[in-house]
């Protein structure tokens, strides 16, 4: 049975309510925020493990969604604790 990629995608975001490239950043996003919570990783081996090649890419990327660079998200939620 042959499914185009149109027709899962769409069956996808209306299931899950997002798209599948939004639903698989949004993971990366939540496990960057595990990372830099919880070690003690560079920002550049975080984007490494997960699957970013260019530490500066990963670091506008985080600034987007999360609103905040990996070092002062790191650094916010140090001071925390």
């Amino acid at each position: 049975m042959d499914v185009s990629k149109s027709y899962l995608s769409r069956i996808f975001r209306q299931t899950v309510g997002t798209s599948v490239n939004q639903f698989i950043l949004d993971i990366k996003m939540k496990q960057a925020c595990y990372y830099l919570k919880d070690t003690n990783l560079a920002v550049h081996q975080i984007a490494s493990r997960l699957g970013y090649d260019d530490p500066y890419y990963f670091s506008r990327i985080f600034k987007k969604v999360v609103g905040s660079s990996p070092r002062v998200f790191r650094k916010q939620e140090k001071n925390r604790l």
